[in-house]
């Protein structure tokens, strides 16, 4: 892994998913904003399979579709983005 040695506000991290923590007073590495993202991310997609496999593909699309329209056409929107995790959160833990 390589890591940015010398951190900076002009250091971008060049795409770098974990930091050195000892900056910071952490002992062992720091995840980055970028990586916390990703798992979100990762965690939104096994939330719609787990819908898909309850109520079935047009359910997945009804969701997506309010906040996705194409590869350049997407809601910038962050509270419909948490607005939809948090719907399709409550339809799976009520089983429905």
């Amino acid at each position: 892994m390589v890591t940015v040695k010398n951190l900076s506000p002009t250091v971008y991290g060049d795409g770098s998913l974990l930091y050195p923590g000892a900056k910071v007073g952490i002992d062992g590495p720091v995840g980055s904003i970028r990586l916390k993202l990703i798992r979100a991310g990762l965690e939104d997609v096994e939330y719609l399979r787990m819908l898909e496999e309850r109520e079935g593909w047009d359910a997945v699309r009804a969701v997506t579709g309010t906040i996705v329209q194409g590869l350049d056409a997407y809601s910038q929107d962050v509270r419909l983005l948490l607005e939809q995790r948090e719907a399709v959160g409550r339809r799976l833990s009520e089983g429905k």
